[in-house]
């Protein structure tokens, strides 16, 4: 029985995103200068064996649970398994059963005898062949290739084996080997139906952590009357936008400072730019606006001739998405690339360059109404927290959108809410925390609300449980802040908010007696108006 063994190796490097390529063989990646390792005299058996190699070579896509141990030190994509598995394709010293190589054959199996390899098999370390095949005929020559998904390709060698890796543990990207065969009396390659083996190890794991991410508001309001410059200002994309680079780090407000964005005129004719509107809009209807971001201005990490790469495959996503037309002006998101070009002489004029052009052409779509309202009103069904990030009381508001004086919710509250309304003449928004009162949205977190729970689950501004009266000399209570009076059930089974009293804060009330109810006091300060021992204190 004839034995032989092949060699090979892979790695695979990483772009700086990843998009999801198919597992699937590429043209031939043989390279110049690669080792011929010799076997014996060709035959049909020797064929017969490649194409089961071929049919075995199924390859890989690393899933989410893997990264840590297949990156790991103990894992197969190391650098040191990348740098071995390429020496031993500089071998001079033969094939056969216990040399030093990645897979070991005769005329019955073949095993893959390195665990790097084995991926491109599709974990498998056995292999059987057909009847009559036999892996000890051939020659054979083994490349490797990295693909990066925004679009940077390379031949992997032993100088570069650690940057892939580095890079593939970190973005993704695609490692493809070929094993070649050759007929050892001649050298001339096999040919005929899958002579060559083929696979890729793929890991499509790492946009999140490598991706750059430009998220806008596309749908804006406006109303009959309002002032179209105010679309034109960086604001109005600050505001309602942000650009993160693959670091992490806001990029937006230091795009408009190198002038790498422009915000385009508001017009109703996209894109041809026809039908421009200025001063104010002066009838209902759709309108559009062109924000343009230079990207060759940017740090995205990426080369400028990669970047609609980086945009099909997601390393740099607009709204969450990587979905960005390069045929398509009227798209969403429109990418316009140019080469940069060299110049050419001549004997009139010096020789003239151009710079490459990157443009993201981003539509807002802006959606102006009839102005019979200052507001819009959109139907919830929540409840709101308020946070505030200086610990204080959030102001209250009435339908209006102005302040209630001496009308406060106390930080980490919780309040129902059914409505919630947008002022078109600033944007700010608010939820109705009573009939007539509201809270801006900018102090609260919002919360979508489960009517099966008990309102002591999802409401602060009623206690459920048995209410305990204590009587006690006359005294004094003062208020540290302003807050709410609290009412005791009919039934004594609880306490709630009365919403319309609330008590100045450093104001001070007669007082003779407490409640108590699941561990928190109440002061009374009238027959059934009572204030919380947390905004108060008895003064004797």
């Amino acid at each position: 029985m004839k034995k032989s063994s092949l060699m090979g190796a892979s790695v695979v490097a990483a772009a700086l995103l990843a998009a999801a390529p198919v597992v699937a063989p590429v043209a031939s990646l043989a390279t110049p200068g690669t080792q011929v390792v010799k076997a014996d005299n060709a035959s049909p058996a020797a064929v017969s064996a490649i194409n089961d190699l071929s049919k075995a070579a199924t390859g890989y896509v690393v899933k989410p649970s893997e990264l840590s141990t297949i990156y790991g030190a103990s894992g197969a994509l190391t650098e040191a398994n990348v740098a071995s598995a390429l020496k031993k394709n500089q071998t001079t010293t033969g094939i056969g059963v216990g040399k030093d190589n990645v897979i070991v054959g005769d005329d019955t199996n073949a095993t893959i005898d390195d665990n790097l390899f084995s991926y491109f098999f599709g974990k498998k370390t056995k292999l059987s062949l057909s009847s009559g095949s036999n892996l000890a005929d051939l020659d054979y020559k083994v490349a490797m290739h990295f693909k990066g998904n925004d679009g940077s390709e390379t031949d992997v060698d032993t100088q570069n084996a650690g940057s892939v890796v580095n890079t593939m543990s970190s973005r993704g990207g695609t490692l493809t080997m070929s094993l070649k065969f050759y007929y050892h009396d001649t050298n001339t390659p096999v040919t005929g139906s899958n002579v060559d083996v083929t696979s890729s190890i793929v890991d499509n794991n790492h946009v999140n952590n490598g991706a750059s991410f430009i998220n806008y508001k596309n749908n804006l309001t406006a109303q009959v009357g309002d002032n179209v410059n105010a679309y034109m200002m960086p604001s109005s994309l600050t505001n309602n936008g942000d650009m993160i680079n693959a670091a992490g780090n806001g990029i937006l407000k230091a795009a408009f400072d190198q002038g790498a964005v422009t915000m385009g005129p508001v017009v109703s004719d996209y894109p041809t730019g026809n039908d421009k509107v200025t001063g104010t809009f002066t009838r209902k209807g759709t309108f559009y606006q062109a924000v343009t971001i230079d990207l060759t201005k940017l740090n995205f990490g990426v080369p400028v001739e990669n970047l609609g790469q980086a945009l099909e495959n997601g390393l740099i996503t607009v709204n969450g998405s990587s979905t960005v037309s390069t045929t398509n002006p009227a798209a969403d998101a429109y990418y316009q690339y140019t080469p940069a070009q060299a110049g050419t002489p001549s004997v009139h004029a010096r020789v003239t360059a151009t710079p490459a052009v990157a443009n993201l052409v981003l539509k807002r779509t802006i959606n102006v109404t009839d102005a019979n309202s200052p507001y819009k009103s959109e139907k919830v069904h929540g409840v709101v927290t308020v946070h505030k990030n200086d610990g204080m009381a959030a102001q209250v508001y009435d339908e209006k959108g102005n302040a209630v004086y001496e009308r406060l919710l106390p930080n980490g509250s919780d309040w129902r809410t059914d409505e919630k309304r947008t002022f078109y003449k600033d944007g700010k928004e608010y939820y109705q925390v009573s009939t007539s009162e509201y809270v801006r949205a900018e102090d609260v977190s919002y919360a979508p609300r489960n009517d099966n729970d008990t309102p002591s689950n999802n409401s602060n501004s009623v206690i459920k449980g048995n209410v305990v009266v204590t009587k006690f000399p006359q005294n004094v209570v003062k208020l540290d802040s302003a807050c709410w009076v609290w009412a005791i059930d009919n039934d004594n089974g609880g306490m709630h908010v009365v919403f319309d009293r609330v008590l100045p804060e450093n104001s001070v009330w007669q007082c003779s007696a407490k409640a108590t109810v699941n561990n928190k006091t109440f002061y009374q300060v009238s027959s059934n108006e009572w204030i919380s021992a947390s905004y108060s204190r008895l003064t004797k």
